[in-house]
């Protein structure tokens, strides 16, 4: 995830958990020692950070990404005290956010059409705005022509992780009937010809 961040709001947040009063030149000065303790803070709702990549203006881009261990829930109220400007959605973070197999399997699939609607958003729009765009993508119809290419693609994502595919017990019993029928009509136009001749003839 990227966050768009504001040395003026960091600053405001290191002097709130440091309790301090020193100037934004006092805790630019020691901003190793505070970096560290905003960052082991930042752990407690399973949040790392990373590259922070200066834009000018007081503006940075600061990448983080989440550990397994912390609901989506507490790493939405990890960014919202980091009060970033805004963040934007990275697919990496898709696992963290969705808990749900097969929807965090829509999203994949329908990541490149959805991705601008999670890009310089606020924290607390986050939850929200992927249950309703994914219960979109998730029920929308499907035409005819993409019919087949959807089904040969959630079939072979349900292959990639490792699930059963919904339904396909049945297809293997049906394909396995259809053999047994096409064979037994075999062997007993076989028969029948042994006995009495070719039928096409």
């Amino acid at each position: 995830m990227i966050l768009t961040i504001s040395s003026r709001r960091l600053t405001d947040l290191i002097r709130s958990l440091e309790n301090i009063t020193d100037t934004d030149a006092e805790i630019d000065a020691n901003g190793h020692r505070y970096g560290h303790r905003l960052g082991q803070h930042l752990l407690e709702f399973g949040i790392i950070g990373g590259q922070y990549r200066e834009r000018g203006q007081g503006i940075a881009d600061w990448q983080v990404s989440f550990t397994s261990n912390y609901d989506p829930e507490t790493a939405v109220s990890g960014l919202k005290l980091l009060n970033p400007v805004n963040i934007s959605l990275q697919f990496g973070d898709l696992p963290k956010f969705i808990g749900n197999s097969v929807m965090l399997g829509c999203a994949r699939e329908a990541w490149s059409d959805i991705e601008g609607e999670f890009q310089r958003i606020q924290p607390d729009e986050l939850i929200d705005k992927l249950e309703r765009v994914l219960g979109r993508v998730a029920f929308a119809p499907v035409s005819p022509e993409r019919q087949f290419e959807s089904e040969l693609t959630f079939s072979q994502w349900c292959q990639m992780n490792g699930l059963r595919e919904p339904g396909a017990a049945q297809h293997a019993y049906d394909r396995r009937r259809e053999e047994e029928i096409l064979q037994r009509q075999k062997e007993e136009r076989e028969r029948y010809e042994a006995e009495w001749g070719d039928s096409r003839v």
